[in-house]
Formats: C-alpha cells, structure tokens, sequence
C-alpha cells in the first residue's frame, strides 16, 4: 500500500510540474554562442474549441527574443498582445482579469495580417526560474471573430483566459528530487 502511495504522489508531483509549463533554457538570457532562431516556445492558439493559428518564441537573436503569431489557413489576425515576465507583474483591472489596454506589446492590425511578431528585447524581461506567458489573439475567419489564447492554465477571474509558464529545468528537477528523496526516507 505504500508503494501505491509514494507512486500515486510522484505520479501527481510530475503533473502538476508539467502541466502547461515549457522546460526554459536560461542560456537564453547569458550564452553569448546562442543561435538565432532557437525555438523556446510554442503553442497554439485556441479561441472558442478552434485552432486559429500557434504563438512561437524564439531567439531573434543574442538579446532579443521573436514572439510570432502565426494564423491557420483561412484566418486572420485582427488584434494581438502578448505578456512575458513575472505573473505578479501582470497589470490587472479590479476584477483581477489581465489589463490587455496596459501590456507593452499590443497592436491592432487593422486590415489583419496571417503573422505577425514583436521583438522583445532580453534585458527587459526579468531573469528567474520561471517566466509566464499570457498571449491573446482576436481572429476572424470570414464573418466569424474569435478571442483566442495559448494554451496554458486558466486565470480564476475568467475561465477562458490562460497563461503558460516557461520554467528552467534544473528547478522542476531538484523539486522532483527533493519529493522522491522525502518519500523515500519515510
């Protein structure tokens, strides 16, 4: 019965440590040698139970990263925002749902476009263990206009809004250490 126990815990110790959370390189942040166009993110963006497009990040080059939006065929990109650094950082309205009129990189494509990007700029992202993403697309297809998000974990001010967390990986694995090492001295 024990076994069961310890197995059950690592079995739920190991969702919720990768549940929505994207292993992060910090290399990223301080290796002169990184290459450009690596890959640190990707996800889809989903609005209503429909897959519009993906949101991409990566290295744009040594100090910048290249946040892409990219529609599907047959949808267009009509508005976008994108937050990346410290969820507390996030600016809220009273509600406590996300500010999107208050994030730094927001634009209306007013004509829409199949993709596009923000350059962010490394040194104004702050460096930590995990960094958290909440990115919106307004999509329309047609006559049909969608809010989409990434895919991620849903903010309790509204069930439809969510965020994806970028986490170094030497973090979640001391934290999976550290459980398996505290079951397996008991």
């Amino acid at each position: 019965m024990r076994k069961v126990k310890n197995l059950l815990f690592i079995f739920c110790l190991t969702i919720l440590f990768s549940n929505y959370t994207t292993p992060f390189n910090h290399d990223v942040f301080t290796n002169p040698d990184l290459k450009k166009g690596k890959v640190v993110f990707k996800s889809k963006l989903i609005g209503g139970d429909k897959h519009v497009g993906n949101l991409t990040i990566a290295t744009k080059d040594r100090t910048n990263f290249l946040v892409t939006f990219k529609m599907k065929k047959g949808w267009t990109l009509e508005k976008s925002r994108v937050f990346i650094g410290d969820l507390s950082e996030l600016p809220l309205k009273e509600n406590g749902c996300p500010d999107l009129k208050s994030i730094t990189y927001r634009k209306n494509h007013n004509s829409g476009v199949k993709e596009f990007s923000y350059i962010i700029p490394l040194g104004k992202i702050k460096k930590m263990n995990c960094l958290s993403i909440l990115s919106k697309a307004v999509a329309t297809k047609g006559n049909k206009k969608v809010n989409a998000w990434s895919e991620g974990e849903k903010l309790s001010c509204n069930n439809k809004i969510t965020y994806s967390s970028l986490c170094k990986l030497s973090g979640k694995k001391k934290v999976l250490k550290s459980a398996k090492s505290s079951i397996n001295n008991n």
